[in-house]
């Protein structure tokens, strides 16, 4: 009995031995269904950078899996799939390296894939780990997932239907024969189910307009005018684009973000102060115009200046002041400006004098008092940086009720500042009694934050919000394609 025993075992371990041969001898990702469901994760993480149009390598590697696999044998995909993850690693290191505030995608990546990956991957496929070392490679941001759910719906999406001109406005309630390519289109960008409505604008495609309108930063009025049919009929694989560089721009902040931050987001005019997982404040903002753009950074909120003077910066002076002043001396104490020196006195100088000077150059800085017309208003937020950006509030309210609103000079206004000031400040313990005091002198009063907010402006012109994408007008013209690009730097040569 022992014999036969001794035997059994002994062809149970040639039979491991040779198992385990045969296992061996199968490339890496098709050695069974581990490896196989860790290969088309792969694909989808590839299929997602490739969206951005980052780097053709990319777009290289996955046309090679996807589109040419029959061509190939199972050793040459499975070197792919190996070629891919070690380019990926590769990416998502360059990405993390790149300065926090500072990420122009524009920028070649020098991307030097690891050789000495390849054995931790045949270690990880022996002790099945292959889709564990997989999945490591997704970026920690908590919308990646949905947010490459999407771009993969929309690089499935049918090319977008040929308008011929003229094109008019359709406002709801009318009938037109475009109404039936903009259900199918809304349709296509899963925003309402398939229906056969026709060619009436009802009530029910009316209030899916509106929905994408919104979802878009436009006027949610119905109307679809060119606004309207531009994001309508974009394709698909530029929406992909766009919203996998912004997944990208999103993944490189968070990566440097604390938990509790306040935000601005440039193209979606838009701030928030993000506190234990909650939005604590939002606001409208209004952001630097295309020659003054507003710069991305990372930054901390540190003081809060109540009736705040504002020193006109030398290139705002020179370039929107000194030709009003040089046509009008009067315009300085009309607007409550001073004339100061350089050893920082104010000068009482004639309005002819004043005239005179802005007409030769203007030795001196020009200083704003504290006031109704004061144009930093009754709040300035004091931001930790080089370049004299600041949040700030504004006597122009009027300017929050456009949806595109890059008016500044650099610095962003706040909407709501006045609510953000109480916030800081009786966050700080500052009593109610006590900013009325401050207010009340006219005189400025720097209070300073004793918990500074760690400060983000950021340039998402995508984002997912309730389940569904966002998209924003890319005012700088950051996300253009890098072919484009190329072409402006070049001409600017």
């Amino acid at each position: 009995m022992k014999r036969y025993l001794w035997l059994w075992l002994q062809s149970l371990i040639l039979f491991l031995l040779l198992l385990g041969q045969v296992l061996a001898a199968e490339p890496l990702w098709f050695a069974g269904k581990s490896p196989r469901s860790a290969a088309r994760e792969l694909e989808a993480q590839l299929t997602t950078v490739v969206a951005a149009q980052i780097d053709p390598r990319f777009e290289a590697l996955r046309r090679a899996l996807v589109e040419e696999s029959e061509l190939q044998d199972i050793e040459t995909r499975s070197r792919l799939y190996s070629d891919a993850y070690q380019l990926l690693a590769a990416f998502w290191q360059e990405l993390y390296r790149r300065p926090a505030g500072k990420l122009d995608l524009n920028e070649p990546f020098l991307l030097v894939p690891d050789d000495s990956l390849l054995p931790r991957l045949t270690e990880a496929a022996r002790d099945a780990r292959l889709m564990e070392a997989v999945l490591q490679l997704e970026p920690l941001f908590d919308d990646y997932l949905l947010t490459r759910n999407w771009i993969r719906h929309y690089l499935s999406l049918p090319a977008p239907p040929t308008l011929k001109g003229p094109l008019r406005l359709i406002a709801p309630g009318e009938w037109a024969d475009e109404v039936v390519l903009i259900r199918q289109r809304l349709v296509d960008l899963n925003l309402m189910p398939p229906n056969d409505g026709g060619q009436w604008m009802d009530s029910a495609l009316v209030a899916r307009i509106q929905d994408f309108q919104s979802q878009h930063g436009l006027a949610a009025d119905g109307v679809v005018g060119p606004s309207t049919r531009y994001w309508l009929y974009l394709s698909g694989r530029e929406r992909a684009r766009l919203l996998a560089r912004s997944l990208l721009r999103q993944v490189h902040d968070h990566h440097f973000f604390a938990r509790d931050h306040f935000r601005v987001n440039i193209p979606g005019f838009q701030a928030v102060w993000v506190e234990g997982q909650q939005i604590r404040f939002r606001s409208k903002v209004v952001v630097g115009r295309l020659q003054r753009q507003t710069p991305t950074m990372h930054s901390a909120l540190k003081y809060v200046v109540i009736n705040p003077r504002w020193n006109v910066p030398r290139s705002i002076l020179r370039r929107d002041i000194l030709p009003k002043i040089a046509s009008d001396g009067g315009f300085v104490a009309r607007h409550g400006y001073e004339v100061v020196g350089a050893e920082g006195q104010v000068l009482a100088l004639t309005e002819e004098q004043i005239q005179s000077a802005a007409q030769q150059g203007f030795p001196y800085r020009l200083r704003q008092k504290p006031g109704p017309g004061n144009a930093l208003g009754r709040y300035k937020f004091y931001l930790d940086n080089a370049r004299a950006i600041y949040l700030h509030d504004t006597p122009e309210s009027h300017l929050f009720r456009y949806r595109q609103r890059a008016f500044s000079s650099g610095c962003v206004r706040l909407d709501q500042a006045e609510e953000l000031a109480y916030q800081l400040l009786h966050r700080n313990r500052t009593s109610a009694s006590q900013i009325a005091r401050w207010q009340s002198r006219r005189e400025p009063k720097w209070v300073e934050i004793t918990e500074p907010v760690p400060t983000y402006l950021v340039y998402w012109t995508a984002w997912i919000e309730g389940g569904q994408p966002q998209f924003r007008r890319d005012i700088y013209g950051w996300e253009r394609p890098t072919s484009e690009v190329t072409t402006v730097r070049q001409s600017h040569r």
